[in-house]
C-alpha cells in the first residue's frame, strides 16, 4: 500500500525518474502501512548495489526539496545502510519505481 496523494505520487514518480531513472524505488515506513499521519514524512529507499554519487543524492535531494511536494522526503542509499536497518524495510515497503 502506497498511503500518498495520487498527483503526489505522480509528482514523486517524475522527480524519481528524472534523476535516477535506473534504480528501483521503495516507499516504507508510515507511508506504506496503514498507520499515516497528516504530516508523515516520506522514506525512500534506493535500491543500489554501489553507493550513489553525492551529486546524483544532491541533486535529488535539491529537486525534492523545492517541488511542491507538501512532505518531507527521506532518502536512504541501499548499498550504505546497515543490514539491521534493511530488515526493517524489508518487512514493509512497496515499490514506487
Amino acid at each position: 500500500m502506497i498511503n500518498l496523494e495520487k498527483p503526489y505520487l505522480k509528482l514523486l514518480n517524475s522527480i524519481l525518474k528524472k534523476h535516477i531513472p535506473d534504480y528501483t524505488v521503495w516507499i516504507f515506513g508510515s507511508r506504506a502501512t496503514e498507520h499515516i499521519k497528516p504530516y508523515s514524512d516520506i522514506d525512500l529507499a534506493i535500491m543500489t548495489q554501489r553507493p550513489l554519487s553525492v551529486s546524483t543524492m544532491s541533486e535529488l535531494t535539491n529537486a525534492l526539496s523545492e517541488s511542491d511536494l507538501p512532505y518531507k522526503v527521506d532518502l536512504v542509499d541501499w548499498s550504505r545502510i546497515d543490514d539491521s536497518f534493511k530488515k526493517i524495510i524489508e518487512k514493509q515497503h512497496d515499490v514506487i519505481t
